[in-house]
Protein backbone atom coordinates (compact mmCIF):
# COMPACT_ATOMS: atom_id res chain seq x y z
CA UNK A 1 0.00 0.00 0.00
CA UNK A 2 1.56 3.38 -0.91
CA UNK A 3 1.84 6.21 1.14
CA UNK A 4 4.47 8.74 -0.79
CA UNK A 5 4.06 10.05 -4.52
CA UNK A 6 5.80 12.04 -6.36
CA UNK A 7 4.34 15.38 -8.13
CA UNK A 8 5.98 18.22 -9.85
CA UNK A 9 9.11 16.51 -8.98
CA UNK A 10 8.53 16.58 -5.35
CA UNK A 11 7.18 13.85 -2.91
CA UNK A 12 4.07 14.17 -1.34
CA UNK A 13 1.55 12.47 0.94
CA UNK A 14 -2.05 11.52 -0.20
CA UNK A 15 -3.68 14.10 2.00
CA UNK A 16 -2.00 16.57 -0.11
CA UNK A 17 -3.04 15.12 -3.31
CA UNK A 18 -6.90 16.12 -4.52
CA UNK A 19 -8.75 12.79 -5.88
CA UNK A 20 -8.56 11.27 -9.31
CA UNK A 21 -5.23 13.47 -9.15
CA UNK A 22 -2.57 11.16 -11.07
CA UNK A 23 1.10 10.98 -8.87
CA UNK A 24 4.10 9.08 -10.20
CA UNK A 25 5.30 6.22 -7.94
CA UNK A 26 8.89 7.02 -6.83
CA UNK A 27 10.18 3.45 -6.90
CA UNK A 28 8.44 1.60 -9.90
CA UNK A 29 7.63 4.84 -11.94
CA UNK A 30 3.88 4.09 -12.65
CA UNK A 31 0.76 5.67 -12.07
CA UNK A 32 -0.84 6.29 -8.61
CA UNK A 33 -4.07 8.09 -7.32
CA UNK A 34 -5.38 8.90 -3.94
CA UNK A 35 -7.84 6.45 -2.01
CA UNK A 36 -10.00 7.33 0.74
CA UNK A 37 -9.68 5.26 4.23
CA UNK A 38 -12.09 2.56 4.70
CA UNK A 39 -12.72 0.58 7.37
CA UNK A 40 -9.33 -2.12 6.87
CA UNK A 41 -6.95 0.91 5.89
CA UNK A 42 -7.99 3.28 8.18
CA UNK A 43 -5.41 5.97 6.66
CA UNK A 44 -5.62 7.78 3.11
CA UNK A 45 -3.26 6.17 0.77
CA UNK A 46 -2.41 5.61 -3.07
CA UNK A 47 -3.07 3.08 -5.21
CA UNK A 48 -1.48 1.72 -8.46
CA UNK A 49 -3.34 2.24 -12.08
CA UNK A 50 -1.69 -0.79 -13.16
CA UNK A 51 0.12 -3.71 -12.02
CA UNK A 52 -0.17 -3.13 -8.38
CA UNK A 53 1.13 -6.41 -7.15
CA UNK A 54 4.85 -6.10 -8.88
CA UNK A 55 5.98 -2.92 -7.12
CA UNK A 56 7.59 -3.93 -3.71
CA UNK A 57 8.13 -0.15 -2.85
CA UNK A 58 11.27 -0.02 -1.96
CA UNK A 59 11.32 -0.37 1.84
CA UNK A 60 8.85 -1.48 4.76
CA UNK A 61 4.95 -0.68 3.87
CA UNK A 62 5.39 0.48 7.90
CA UNK A 63 8.10 2.51 7.05
CA UNK A 64 6.80 4.49 4.91
CA UNK A 65 3.15 4.86 6.50
CA UNK A 66 4.87 6.42 9.51
CA UNK A 67 6.50 9.04 7.12
CA UNK A 68 3.41 9.95 5.95
CA UNK A 69 1.91 9.96 9.19
CA UNK A 70 4.61 12.00 10.20
CA UNK A 71 4.10 14.72 7.56
CA UNK A 72 0.23 14.66 8.34
CA UNK A 73 0.54 15.38 12.01
CA UNK A 74 2.95 18.42 10.86
CA UNK A 75 0.78 19.96 8.59
CA UNK A 76 -2.35 20.16 10.88
CA UNK A 77 -0.09 21.54 13.69
CA UNK A 78 1.59 23.91 11.88
CA UNK A 79 -1.63 25.07 9.07
CA UNK A 80 -0.44 28.14 7.97
CA UNK A 81 2.76 28.87 9.28
CA UNK A 82 5.17 26.86 6.80
CA UNK A 83 6.21 27.36 3.66
CA UNK A 84 6.99 23.82 2.99
CA UNK A 85 6.04 20.41 4.38
CA UNK A 86 6.54 16.83 2.89
CA UNK A 87 8.03 13.61 2.80
CA UNK A 88 11.60 12.85 1.78
CA UNK A 89 12.75 16.15 1.37
CA UNK A 90 16.38 16.45 0.24
CA UNK A 91 18.51 18.89 2.01
CA UNK A 92 21.55 20.55 1.27
CA UNK A 93 23.93 19.83 4.20
CA UNK A 94 27.02 20.95 2.26
CA UNK A 95 29.61 22.95 4.95
CA UNK A 96 28.80 20.83 8.08
CA UNK A 97 31.46 19.28 9.87
CA UNK A 98 30.26 15.42 8.18
CA UNK A 99 31.76 14.55 4.55
CA UNK A 100 27.37 14.48 3.63
CA UNK A 101 26.44 16.93 1.16
CA UNK A 102 22.78 15.95 0.82
CA UNK A 103 20.78 13.81 3.06
CA UNK A 104 16.69 13.15 3.02
CA UNK A 105 14.54 14.01 5.94
CA UNK A 106 12.03 11.55 6.65
CA UNK A 107 9.47 14.22 7.67
CA UNK A 108 10.27 17.63 7.37
CA UNK A 109 8.27 21.09 7.67
CA UNK A 110 10.16 24.52 7.33
CA UNK A 111 8.37 27.12 8.56
CA UNK A 112 7.60 30.96 6.61
CA UNK A 113 8.99 33.37 9.44
CA UNK A 114 11.71 31.59 12.17
CA UNK A 115 9.63 29.91 14.57
CA UNK A 116 10.39 30.42 18.32
CA UNK A 117 11.33 27.06 19.12
CA UNK A 118 12.02 25.08 16.57
CA UNK A 119 13.89 27.92 14.33
CA UNK A 120 13.65 27.30 10.75
CA UNK A 121 12.06 23.87 10.93
CA UNK A 122 11.45 21.05 11.95
CA UNK A 123 12.72 17.13 10.89
CA UNK A 124 10.72 14.04 12.27
CA UNK A 125 13.16 11.25 11.10
CA UNK A 126 11.50 7.62 11.67
CA UNK A 127 13.80 5.31 12.83
CA UNK A 128 13.04 2.05 11.82
CA UNK A 129 15.07 -1.03 11.86
CA UNK A 130 17.74 0.71 10.37
CA UNK A 131 20.71 -0.45 11.65
CA UNK A 132 23.57 1.64 10.37
CA UNK A 133 22.28 5.26 9.92
CA UNK A 134 24.92 7.17 11.52
CA UNK A 135 22.25 9.28 14.02
CA UNK A 136 24.59 12.10 16.10
CA UNK A 137 26.24 12.59 12.39
CA UNK A 138 22.57 13.15 11.01
CA UNK A 139 21.34 14.97 13.60
CA UNK A 140 25.07 17.58 13.60
CA UNK A 141 23.96 18.05 10.19
CA UNK A 142 20.51 19.58 10.64
CA UNK A 143 20.99 21.37 13.78
CA UNK A 144 24.03 23.17 11.48
CA UNK A 145 21.19 24.13 8.83
CA UNK A 146 19.08 25.67 11.87
CA UNK A 147 16.71 22.22 11.77
CA UNK A 148 15.17 21.21 14.75
CA UNK A 149 15.13 17.06 14.86
CA UNK A 150 12.74 14.40 16.74
CA UNK A 151 13.71 10.84 16.34
CA UNK A 152 10.44 8.72 16.24
CA UNK A 153 9.95 5.33 16.56
CA UNK A 154 7.26 2.73 16.21
CA UNK A 155 5.66 3.49 19.65
CA UNK A 156 5.16 6.99 18.72
CA UNK A 157 2.22 6.35 16.40
CA UNK A 158 -0.75 5.20 16.82
CA UNK A 159 -2.57 3.07 13.73
CA UNK A 160 -3.99 6.19 12.32
CA UNK A 161 -1.70 9.10 13.41
CA UNK A 162 1.69 10.13 14.88
CA UNK A 163 1.39 10.56 18.43
CA UNK A 164 2.91 14.43 18.62
CA UNK A 165 2.69 14.45 22.39
CA UNK A 166 5.67 12.34 22.16
CA UNK A 167 7.61 14.93 20.06
CA UNK A 168 6.54 17.68 22.80
CA UNK A 169 7.44 15.69 25.88
CA UNK A 170 10.96 14.66 24.10
CA UNK A 171 11.94 18.66 23.74
CA UNK A 172 10.63 19.53 27.20
CA UNK A 173 12.32 16.82 28.93
CA UNK A 174 15.72 17.67 26.45
CA UNK A 175 15.56 13.82 25.53
CA UNK A 176 18.59 12.30 23.77
CA UNK A 177 15.55 12.07 20.67
CA UNK A 178 15.09 15.79 20.22
CA UNK A 179 17.37 18.41 19.69
CA UNK A 180 17.24 22.32 19.28
CA UNK A 181 19.85 23.92 16.67
CA UNK A 182 21.05 25.32 20.38
CA UNK A 183 22.06 22.06 21.92
CA UNK A 184 24.45 20.81 19.44
CA UNK A 185 26.93 20.65 22.19
CA UNK A 186 25.23 18.05 23.37
CA UNK A 187 24.60 15.55 20.27
CA UNK A 188 26.76 12.56 20.48
CA UNK A 189 27.03 12.63 24.48
CA UNK A 190 27.04 9.15 25.51
CA UNK A 191 28.12 6.63 28.83
CA UNK A 192 29.11 3.41 28.56
CA UNK A 193 25.51 2.37 29.08
CA UNK A 194 24.47 3.59 26.28
CA UNK A 195 26.80 1.07 23.62
CA UNK A 196 25.94 -2.52 23.31
CA UNK A 197 27.02 -5.36 25.02
CA UNK A 198 25.53 -8.18 22.08
CA UNK A 199 26.89 -7.75 18.32
CA UNK A 200 23.76 -5.76 17.11
CA UNK A 201 24.87 -7.71 13.64
CA UNK A 202 25.74 -10.96 15.10
CA UNK A 203 25.34 -12.63 11.40
CA UNK A 204 27.95 -10.82 9.47
CA UNK A 205 31.70 -12.03 9.02
CA UNK A 206 32.95 -8.70 10.55
CA UNK A 207 36.10 -7.36 9.09
CA UNK A 208 37.42 -4.87 12.01
CA UNK A 209 39.99 -2.00 11.15
CA UNK A 210 41.55 0.12 13.57
CA UNK A 211 40.46 3.62 14.21
CA UNK A 212 41.75 6.06 16.48
CA UNK A 213 40.70 4.24 19.83
CA UNK A 214 38.16 2.17 18.64
CA UNK A 215 37.20 -0.48 15.55
CA UNK A 216 35.02 -0.22 12.28
CA UNK A 217 33.72 -3.05 10.76
CA UNK A 218 34.41 -2.89 6.70
CA UNK A 219 31.23 -4.83 6.06
CA UNK A 220 28.55 -4.12 8.06
CA UNK A 221 29.47 -0.31 9.07
CA UNK A 222 29.23 -0.49 13.34
CA UNK A 223 31.62 0.62 15.54
CA UNK A 224 33.05 -1.34 18.38
CA UNK A 225 35.32 -0.32 21.42
CA UNK A 226 36.82 -3.17 24.13
CA UNK A 227 35.90 -1.65 27.98
CA UNK A 228 38.77 -2.34 29.96
CA UNK A 229 35.75 -1.72 32.98
CA UNK A 230 33.72 -4.32 31.36
CA UNK A 231 36.74 -6.51 29.91
CA UNK A 232 34.87 -6.89 27.12
CA UNK A 233 34.09 -5.33 23.58
CA UNK A 234 30.71 -2.90 23.34
CA UNK A 235 28.97 -2.07 20.35
CA UNK A 236 27.79 1.06 18.78
CA UNK A 237 25.66 0.79 15.65
CA UNK A 238 24.11 4.40 15.23
CA UNK A 239 27.89 6.63 15.41
CA UNK A 240 28.35 7.32 18.91
CA UNK A 241 32.11 6.55 18.73
CA UNK A 242 32.37 7.80 15.04
CA UNK A 243 30.26 7.94 11.86
CA UNK A 244 29.08 4.65 10.41
CA UNK A 245 28.80 5.92 6.54
CA UNK A 246 32.96 6.38 5.84
CA UNK A 247 34.65 7.21 2.92
CA UNK A 248 38.07 6.25 4.24
CA UNK A 249 37.01 2.73 4.42
CA UNK A 250 35.95 0.90 1.61
CA UNK A 251 33.04 -1.32 1.74
CA UNK A 252 33.72 -4.93 1.59
CA UNK A 253 30.99 -7.69 0.49
CA UNK A 254 29.80 -10.09 3.29
CA UNK A 255 30.26 -13.98 2.21
CA UNK A 256 26.62 -15.59 2.65
CA UNK A 257 26.13 -16.82 6.13
CA UNK A 258 23.85 -18.94 7.89
CA UNK A 259 20.92 -17.74 10.27
CA UNK A 260 21.99 -17.77 13.88
CA UNK A 261 19.02 -19.47 14.93
CA UNK A 262 19.86 -22.30 17.72
CA UNK A 263 19.77 -25.74 16.16
CA UNK A 264 19.27 -27.04 19.61
CA UNK A 265 17.73 -25.08 22.42
CA UNK A 266 19.81 -24.14 25.61
CA UNK A 267 18.41 -26.82 27.35
CA UNK A 268 18.63 -29.64 25.22
CA UNK A 269 15.09 -30.76 23.96
CA UNK A 270 14.70 -29.22 20.14
CA UNK A 271 14.65 -26.48 18.17
CA UNK A 272 15.24 -22.92 20.06
CA UNK A 273 12.49 -20.22 18.97
CA UNK A 274 15.24 -17.58 19.82
CA UNK A 275 18.53 -16.86 18.35
CA UNK A 276 21.82 -18.78 20.39
CA UNK A 277 22.45 -17.26 23.98
CA UNK A 278 18.92 -16.36 24.84
CA UNK A 279 17.05 -19.03 26.59
CA UNK A 280 13.87 -20.00 25.92
CA UNK A 281 12.23 -19.54 29.87
CA UNK A 282 13.15 -16.54 31.68
CA UNK A 283 15.17 -17.48 34.46
CA UNK A 284 13.60 -14.64 36.90
CA UNK A 285 9.51 -14.90 35.71
CA UNK A 286 9.24 -18.07 33.21
CA UNK A 287 8.29 -16.20 30.92
CA UNK A 288 10.05 -13.13 29.08
CA UNK A 289 8.94 -9.46 29.13
CA UNK A 290 10.19 -7.77 26.74
CA UNK A 291 10.60 -3.82 26.47
CA UNK A 292 12.61 -1.52 24.10
CA UNK A 293 16.09 -1.19 24.69
CA UNK A 294 18.82 1.09 23.31
CA UNK A 295 19.32 4.89 22.50
CA UNK A 296 16.68 6.20 19.28
CA UNK A 297 15.62 2.47 19.23
CA UNK A 298 18.30 0.35 17.66
CA UNK A 299 15.93 -2.53 17.04
CA UNK A 300 16.35 -4.52 19.93
CA UNK A 301 14.17 -5.31 23.21
CA UNK A 302 15.52 -6.42 26.68
CA UNK A 303 13.37 -8.91 29.29
CA UNK A 304 12.72 -7.08 32.19
CA UNK A 305 13.14 -10.11 34.28
CA UNK A 306 16.53 -11.78 33.32
CA UNK A 307 18.13 -8.79 31.47
CA UNK A 308 18.26 -10.71 27.79
CA UNK A 309 18.97 -8.63 25.01
CA UNK A 310 17.20 -9.89 21.48
CA UNK A 311 16.54 -8.00 17.86
CA UNK A 312 12.99 -7.50 17.65
CA UNK A 313 12.60 -9.06 14.52
CA UNK A 314 14.31 -12.22 16.29
CA UNK A 315 10.84 -11.98 18.96
CA UNK A 316 8.38 -14.85 18.10
CA UNK A 317 4.34 -13.80 16.59
CA UNK A 318 2.88 -14.68 19.68
CA UNK A 319 5.06 -12.31 21.75
CA UNK A 320 4.76 -8.42 21.96
CA UNK A 321 6.80 -5.82 22.92
CA UNK A 322 5.80 -4.22 26.67
CA UNK A 323 4.92 -0.34 26.09
CA UNK A 324 3.83 0.49 29.34
CA UNK A 325 7.73 1.23 30.42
Amino acid sequence: MPFIGELNQERVIPEQVPDKTTVVCPFCGGGMRPRQPSNEDHVRHFFHLSNSGSCTGGESEEHKRMKSMAVSKLRDVFSGQYSQCGPEVMLDVNGTASTVKRRVADSLVCFEEQHPLFDSGLIIEVQFRNKGKSIPETTRDYLEKGYSIFWAYPKDFSETEFKYERLEEGFSSNSNLAYLPGDLYRVGEFDEEDLLWEDPIPECNHQWRDIDGFQFCARCRINRMYSTDRTRFLYDNVGFLGPTNRDDVPLEESPERDDNKNIDSQNGYGASKYPRGVSDDCTYDDEHRWVDYGWADQGKALCKGCDAKIRKEDIPNDEMIDESF
